[in-house]
């Protein structure tokens, strides 16, 4: 049985592609996502505020990992809007002066800095035991770090476990 002669171009109509209606509206759905995505994107103090504290989280969870494996105490000192790791240089007795070096750069000291505008604020130091857990003035006490600029973030470190928390 043949196609009439106007089913055949009903068919190849159909399949001649898409219609300018179907393409302008593509292209209105598309301005409208772009109009809300765009400022969301324009401000990179709210990534680099998530960045900073990604890196803060690693270095944390290293070095409470390092003082549990090594069998000697990690302390983080926060300065300057920044962070050091440094080791007991006994083990068990004498200061905090043994620098931990990072182990994804090698770089001689495990430190980071804040990138302009954001700011990191919390204890001056606290230690990592041998046993996991995170002591001020030698007892076990939750710290919470706050990294700030325009989209404040909170790390809790809970002291009887050491585990690093981002809130």
């Amino acid at each position: 049985m043949r196609a009439s002669p106007t089913h055949r171009s009903f068919l190849r109509r159909s399949s001649a592609g898409f219609t300018v209606v179907e393409l302008i509206a593509v292209i209105v759905v598309l301005g409208i996502v772009s109009a809300m995505a765009l400022p969301r994107l324009t401000d990179r103090s709210a990534f680099q505020a998530r960045g900073f504290e990604d890196e803060v989280l690693a270095a944390l969870r290293h070095a409470r990992a390092l003082a549990v494996a090594s069998g000697c105490a990690v302390q983080v000192s926060i300065a300057g809007n920044g962070y050091t790791l440094n080791q007991q240089t006994g083990c068990d007795v004498g200061g905090f002066t043994l620098a931990v070096p990072d182990p994804a750069t090698q770089a001689p000291i495990y430190a980071g800095a804040a990138p302009a505008g954001i700011t990191l604020n919390g204890p001056a130091s606290f230690v990592f035991t041998t046993l996991g857990e995170a002591t001020v003035a030698g007892a076990p006490a939750n710290v919470v770090l706050n990294v700030g600029g325009n989209a404040n973030r909170t790390i809790t470190v809970f002291g009887t476990t050491g585990f690093a928390q981002a809130q």
